[in-house]
């Protein structure tokens, strides 16, 4: 068996994209040590990312950039930030996971009540 915690983490990661996706307005801030980024996703499932020391500048093409690791990585930083939507969470991985889960949940009634 491998690391019992990455593998429980990793049910994490469907909620991010599923923030991202949700909404294109709907974004996370991280710091990658160089720079503070604001990731978002396109309905396209694509990453970008604005450089936001430059944020003139294109958005930077991120899907590459998007791996497990580094999708972990961020999901730490998120705990460990303040909510920027509803100060009343704890951090705005608490946020992001609790926007998401009830929405989707949401989609989920009325596609089921749209399907019959």
């Amino acid at each position: 068996m491998r690391d019992i915690p990455t593998l429980l983490e990793l049910e994490e990661i469907p909620v991010l994209w599923q923030y991202l996706y949700m909404d294109e307005e709907n974004f996370i801030t991280v710091d990658n040590g160089m720079a503070k980024l604001e990731i978002r996703m396109r309905e396209s499932c694509t990453f970008h990312a604005k450089n936001l020391n430059f944020p003139d500048l294109p958005d930077l093409e991120y899907t590459e950039m998007m791996t497990i690791p580094n999708m972990l990585g961020i999901i730490d930083q998120l705990k460990n930030v303040p909510p920027v939507e509803i100060k009343s969470f704890s951090s705005r991985w608490e946020e992001v996971r609790s926007i998401t889960l009830a929405t989707v949940a949401q989609n989920k009634m009325k596609w089921e009540r749209w399907k019959r």
